[in-house]
């Protein structure tokens, strides 16, 4: 396990930045977890229950270090990509006989399911995102987040959180939500990388993310499968700065 915490003052604004990263290892049994802990108690429930999020969205779609088929392809919340297990009809073919025999087989089916986020509106001082979940075209059902097929193995994991606070931008406009802070964990080949971004912080000892207490739920989780407290970790490495 690797950790590194970086903080530095805005000297003409005023607080402060800080970046956290965190890289382990997972095994194939973990990430299907991971998965399951980011649906059911990282991100808010009002993103499957109304397909929106307030004040959070996915990262903004860029070029990544992964194979094609799983490059981004939009604002990008969750991504997973592995392979299910479905039925396929076959034909045998008894050439001296001739004789043809229809039969089921079971094979293994790459897939990708991606999570994304778009401008909804500004209200108030909040800003709506929709949530549009793209199934994959590869197999021959549809995916439910919550309860993916048993026979699902899960090889690779992105999740990507913007998070907006209310910002006065300029005097004349008031306040208006802007992001100021990043999650984001990437899964490929057994290795979680984690960071953790935040940008105008009150003190240099103030945690990030502790809107909708994405950082609480957030250690929870990697507590539970890395058995690293992340909360810990960053507290511990603010007194070295």
């Amino acid at each position: 396990m690797n950790s590194d915490l970086t903080i530095k003052r805005q000297f003409l604004l005023g607080g402060f930045n800080s970046e956290y990263t965190l890289e382990c290892e997972i095994s194939d049994e973990e990430l299907q977890m991971l998965y399951t802990s980011i649906i059911l108690d990282l991100i808010p429930k009002e993103a499957f229950e109304d397909d929106c999020l307030t004040d959070l969205k996915g990262r903004d779609q860029q070029k990544l270090e992964c194979k094609k088929e799983w490059q981004m392809t939009g604002e990008e919340l969750l991504f997973i990509a592995g392979t299910i297990t479905e039925e396929e009809n076959v034909t045998d073919e008894d050439e001296e006989n001739d004789k043809k025999e229809e039969k089921v087989i079971l094979k293994d089916k790459d897939f990708t399911l991606r999570f994304h986020t778009k401008f909804g509106e500004f209200y108030d001082t909040h800003v709506r995102h929709d949530l549009k979940i793209v199934q994959p075209l590869t197999i021959n059902q549809t995916l439910y987040p919550k309860r993916l097929p048993e026979s699902t193995k899960i090889q690779a994991l992105r999740l990507g959180i913007d998070v907006f606070h209310c910002r006065r931008v300029i005097a004349a406009f008031g306040f208006t939500p802007i992001v100021t802070e990043n999650l984001i964990i990437e899964c490929y080949n057994n290795q979680l990388n984690l960071t953790i971004k935040a940008e105008d912080l009150k003190k240099k000892n103030s945690l990030p993310l502790q809107k909708n207490e994405l950082l609480n739920r957030l250690s929870v989780i990697i507590k539970k499968l890395c058995s690293i407290d992340i909360i810990l970790d960053y507290t511990n490495k603010i007194s070295q700065h």
